[in-house]
């Protein structure tokens, strides 16, 4: 059983470094056009991908700006009520202080 054992691990010793040593085979003139062409497929997902992120991203800044312009359009009408109410208190104070001296 040891001398099993001990030549088990000799074989190992010497099959992993011929393993190691393997080289791979070229790749064949049709191999390597498959290669290049999923290559080329990858990249134009990749970039479409891309080209998806961009465009949500653009409507959400879109959506952020219409939300914002909508937001500025709601306090400039509460500022501009707020203003005429505070020329009218103004008005109602000035008639006021006129009456009473």
């Amino acid at each position: 059983m040891k001398k099993i054992l001990a030549f088990m691990i000799v074989l190992a010793f010497l099959a992993i470094p011929a393993m190691a040593q393997e080289k791979p085979k070229p790749l064949t003139p049709q191999q390597r056009i498959e290669n290049l062409i999923v290559q080329v497929l990858n990249w134009k997902v990749k970039a479409g991908s891309h080209t998806v992120t961009a465009a949500r991203v653009e409507l959400e800044l879109i959506k952020i700006t219409k939300q914002k312009d909508a937001i500025i359009k709601m306090l400039q009408e509460k500022l501009k009520a707020a203003n005429a109410k505070v020329a009218r208190l103004e008005k109602k104070s000035e008639a006021v202080v006129d009456t009473g001296l």
